[in-house]
């Protein structure tokens, strides 16, 4: 009986240092590269970071080299887990035909 409750309070390893805003850069970078296991990587620390309460990268956005505007913490939490989702997009193998060809 004990060991059945505490493996239903078992958490996940909390991800205790780590820079957000690295992660974020090596994961930005490793979809423009499509390289995949780097950003599946990236993904998955950032994910994690984020969902254990740890706070999204400060992001500012300048449009057409224009006013730059901060975007707001939501804004940013949830752009980063779009990225991640992007990522988790090149698990699946591709079928179909080519975009480039």
């Amino acid at each position: 009986m004990q060991a059945n409750r505490l493996t239903q309070t078992a958490k996940p390893a909390i991800v205790k240092r780590m820079d957000p805003i690295e992660v974020l850069n090596q994961l930005l970078e490793a979809l423009t590269e499509e390289d995949r296991e780097g950003a599946l990587a990236a993904a998955e620390n950032l994910r994690t970071w984020i969902h254990q309460g740890g706070f999204a990268p400060l992001l500012r956005v300048t449009m057409d080299d224009r006013k730059s505007h901060l975007v707001a913490d939501n804004l940013s939490r949830e752009f980063c887990l779009a990225a991640c989702r992007m990522a988790d997009a090149m698990r699946a193998p591709r079928s179909g035909p080519e975009l480039n060809s």
